[in-house]
């Protein structure tokens, strides 16, 4: 059994992300004595199906199929030259044609090209 701050430590994440982890359901976790405690496996199932941005994953499988010519947003900017946020704006706004994962923005490479026709985007940074 682990404490809230033995399960952080382990996941590299707060006391508190914890706890928010067990209040929407994502963690299983017993109350005892106004104590919460996490069984170990119950934590290592958790450490495997939660969102990784590190590794781009989720259930342990790739957010991006690279060989279907899919990347990510930060991917997506380095290709047009352009700022992070000027490619947000863009997929909020369906001004490049995307679709999401969970809560990450896959972005095809064709779909890249065509904005970067659309908007005439080269390779200087996009102010």
């Amino acid at each position: 059994m682990n404490t809230l701050a033995e399960a952080g430590k382990y996941l590299s994440v707060g006391r508190y992300a914890i706890y928010i982890a067990i209040k929407k359901k994502r963690i299983k976790a017993i109350k005892n004595g106004g104590r919460w405690t996490i069984n170990a496996q119950d934590l290592e199932e958790y450490k495997l199906n939660k969102f990784s941005r590190k590794f781009s994953t989720y259930n342990g499988k790739p957010l991006f199929e690279k060989e279907k010519g899919e990347c990510s947003a930060a991917e997506a900017a380095k290709i047009l030259g352009c700022s992070i946020q000027h490619l947000y704006y863009a997929c909020r706004t369906n001004k490049i044609t995307t679709s999401k994962k969970r809560a990450t923005w896959v972005i095809n490479e064709n779909d890249i090209i065509e904005y970067r026709k659309k908007m005439k985007i080269g390779k200087s940074p996009v102010r």
